[in-house]
């Protein structure tokens, strides 16, 4: 934690406010997910249902959120094109219930701790993809943050293997 507070804090006073505002709301996003995650994995310890059956109720639980998202802020459902449309049937079908069903089906064998670790990877690779990709200048503060975080992840996760192998 105090890898991601160098990393994202790092001259916090001198940042604007959209900032501070989106570091907060990413801190609320990720409780939000490790609650989630591991919701569906107690879903699936539990043995409640197969994960078809887990995901279709995930998926129909956001469909409706969204919808009501989209009826709140007065904007359409139309699909473009038929070829948006596609496209749209193909991202939900591939990536998202495949990913998910994968995901659900592992959860169950790693450890609470570990998909911990594995979340504290995003903030991490995000930085680290943000400067090779597109650039990004970045202090020795904000280095040492990401270095911190990702040598702890790694040491973590020996801890992880190591409780998993007694």
């Amino acid at each position: 934690m105090g890898g991601l507070a160098l990393l994202v804090g790092a001259d916090w006073s001198h940042l604007p406010p959209l900032y501070h505002r989106g570091v907060i709301l990413a801190l609320i996003s990720a409780v939000a997910y490790a609650v989630y995650l591991l919701a569906l994995r107690s879903t699936r310890n539990a043995q409640m249902g197969s994960p078809y059956g887990v995901i279709t109720i995930i998926s129909l639980t956001t469909a409706a959120m969204l919808a009501i998202s989209v009826l709140a802020e007065g904007e359409s459902f139309a699909i473009p094109s038929w070829q948006d449309g596609f496209w749209l049937l193909l991202y939900g079908l591939v990536p998202q219930v495949l990913g998910w069903v994968l995901i659900s089906n592992s959860m169950h064998k790693v450890g609470a701790a570990q998909v911990g670790l594995i979340l504290l990877l995003q903030p991490a690779c995000a930085f680290v993809w943000d400067s090779v990709f597109f650039g990004r200048h970045f202090s020795a503060v904000e280095l040492a943050g990401a270095i911190i975080t990702l040598v702890a992840i790694y040491l973590g996760s020996l801890k992880s293997r190591a409780a998993s192998k007694a």
